[in-house]
């Protein structure tokens, strides 16, 4: 299954982590996703809500960008805050699959 993994740097990348082994410095992730966060235009100034700008949130595959990388992370587990199973009912894991059927 999906997993989002949340790192030390606030960021936040979607996947299938392989076998994590007990002594390992870093774990792998597949299939890679992660997501872009866009300010909202609202008449060529941004929407505000409260203290904070809204945001458009898209969900972008790994390999994608200008230096082409190859669609898997090595994470350092120093790196890592936690990461949680995701459901396949969910919007992200919907959003892959979608993706993924093009």
């Amino acid at each position: 299954g999906y997993h989002a993994v949340f790192l030390t740097n606030e960021q936040v990348y979607f996947g299938k982590l392989e076998k994590i082994k007990k002594d390992e410095r870093f774990v792998k992730l597949i299939d890679v996703f992660y997501l872009n966060d866009v300010p909202v235009a609202d008449d060529a100034d941004f929407a505000v809500k409260g203290d904070k700008r809204s945001l458009d949130l898209s969900l972008v595959k790994l390999g994608h960008e200008l230096h082409a990388p190859i669609d898997e992370m090595n994470i350092s587990v120093d790196q890592i805050l936690f990461w949680e199973r995701l459901k396949d009912t969910g919007p992200v894991v919907q959003s892959i699959l979608s993706f993924q059927n093009k």
